[in-house]
């Protein structure tokens, strides 16, 4: 039988290329912690936690702190029924649920474990599907010149999906910025987040200063404080393009509230906000009421990002994919796990077993 033998963590740092800048605030470095399961086979599965501006209370010290509280709930159980306990929730109680962004890089490390036990891919445990798929590359909150430069180089690395970051700067500002990227970049696609940055009016405005391109937005993110629901659905009713939630979408209870009250036409998973197994439900149900899915990231390694990465190629499903840690930050691709040329990742070939 295999079993886990230790779950042990690594505080790690990663610098990002760029600092990082959004209407909740900006950083250089992210504050990540290496999650590591050890089976009795001598398998090591790898899973990654990237601390956030959004989520405050997710810290190295914290997140630490949590598994080190519930490692003995694991060690010494066999591999593929902890991770079926995370699938059902039967492994602990809601209260100890505690730490979403630890407990996501804790159910990667145990899927990766299994996976490699198993001799298979992750993709595998997500879907049939294993075309590569195109990611966006982000645009933070710079001022317009800076936004411009880091657009160029990265449309020279065949990137044509931009998401840019906005709620920072006076709405007269970033209406400039946007019309100067849209302008520039003729055959793009653009993806808007204001991370809660804007009120009601403010977005309303945005709408319709975009109407005349609105062919080209394929989503506005989180345009407004995540718990007013009500302005979030009248921005959705009066948007040309697909509204998502983000901060809004932060554990399956409350994507059931925003579809009760069909308050956006979209939800954005990421597994550093509900944990792996509580994103897939999240996405389950958001197709099953017609909502559009797009799957995000933290500021991951190209290493840490790899679970991300599998579910987006193995699902193929996502109308939006935003998975370009592996470009912010100053780390290499691990391409036994997964490729990256320009926006498109892929999967590496297998080689012939001798």
């Amino acid at each position: 039988m295999v079993l886990i033998t230790a779950c042990t963590v690594q505080q790690r740092s990663v610098a990002l290329k760029i600092p990082f800048i959004t209407s909740l605030g900006e950083k250089s470095v992210s504050r990540n912690l290496v999650v590591e399961i050890h089976l009795n086979s001598g398998v090591r599965g790898i899973g990654e936690a990237s601390a956030s501006l959004a989520m405050p209370h997710e810290t190295q010290e914290t997140m630490s702190a949590w598994i080190g509280s519930i490692r003995n709930k694991i060690v010494g159980f066999p591999v593929h029924a902890v991770r079926a306990g995370f699938i059902n929730r039967t492994w602990w109680g809601e209260k100890e649920l505690t730490h979403p962004t630890a407990l996501g890089a804790l159910e990667c490390a145990v899927l990766d474990a299994e996976a490699q036990e198993n001799h298979k891919r992750p993709t595998a445990f997500f879907g049939n599907n294993r075309k590569p798929i195109q990611t966006d590359i982000t645009l933070s909150a710079w001022d317009a010149d800076m936004t411009l430069k880091v657009a160029r180089h990265y449309y020279r690395k065949t990137f044509r999906r931009f998401k840019v970051k906005i709620g920072k700067a006076p709405l007269r500002k970033d209406m400039n910025r946007l019309d100067r990227l849209i302008t520039q970049f003729e055959d793009c696609e653009f993806w808007i987040d204001a991370n809660q940055g804007l009120t009601t009016a403010s977005a309303l405005k945005l709408i319709r200063h975009l109407e005349p391109v609105k062919k080209k937005i394929r989503g506005l993110e989180q345009p407004t404080p995540k718990e007013d629901l009500a302005a979030l659905k009248k921005v959705k009713d009066n948007s040309p393009f697909p509204v998502y939630a983000d901060e809004s979408a932060g554990s399956l209870e409350n994507v059931k509230r925003l579809i009760k009250k069909n308050a956006v036409d979209g939800i954005v998973v990421k597994i550093a906000k509900t944990g792996l197994f509580e994103a897939m439900e999240i996405v389950r149900l958001a197709r099953r009421h017609h909502k559009k899915t797009m799957i995000s990231c933290m500021a991951e390694s190209a290493r840490g990002l790899a679970t991300s990465v599998h579910w987006a190629i193995g699902d193929g499903g996502f109308d939006w994919v935003d998975l370009d840690s592996f470009e912010l930050t100053r780390s290499s691709v691990p391409t036994s796990l997964y490729e990256a040329r320009g926006p498109w990742l892929s999967l590496p070939r297998l080689r012939a077993r001798t």
